[in-house]
């Protein structure tokens, strides 16, 4: 009595066979015939199937590493550019609270003098840097030029 009935995809006629055997035959796929002579295989054994489905598994393990390792990478990059941009803006900080600080005692930014009447010298003698006083660029400019000169 067959533990298993087999059907033939060529002719359609059912077969019995062991359990033992469908087993052996789907682990090792090797041919096997219907009783009227058919080749017949299953595809793919057991083993070569888990085989793959591992493989599939490592791939997308591995790839999720390089996704982790990518999006950390990131991370750090976006934080370095943060604490560079900080300390930047602190800088500037410094910078515009030194050049206030001098103003306030009537230094002249541009000429490093020191004016009773600092905004009539800078309106006279400095009216560019007087117009451009108000852009955050032209005075990151001018503090530079300021800073570059060491009077700060």
């Amino acid at each position: 009595m067959a533990d298993y009935w087999q059907e033939c995809v060529a002719c359609g006629v059912r077969f019995g066979v062991s359990q033992a055997y469908e087993a052996a035959r789907r682990r090792d796929a090797k041919t096997f015939y219907c009783p009227n002579g058919h080749t017949l295989s299953y595809a793919q054994s057991e083993a070569d199937r888990l085989r793959e489905q591992l493989a599939l598994a490592e791939k997308k393990v591995q790839s999720a590493k390089q996704n982790e390792a990518y999006y950390e990478d990131r991370v750090r990059a976006e934080k370095a550019w943060r604490e560079a941009a900080q300390k930047q803006a602190s800088a500037f900080k410094g910078v515009a609270t030194r050049m206030k600080n001098r103003v306030s005692r009537g230094v002249c930014p541009c000429c490093n003098r020191t004016f009773a009447d600092l905004t009539r010298h800078m309106a006279s003698k400095h009216q560019g840097f007087v117009e451009g006083a108000f852009h955050p660029q032209d005075a990151t400019i001018n503090a530079r030029q300021i800073a570059a000169q060491g009077d700060l």
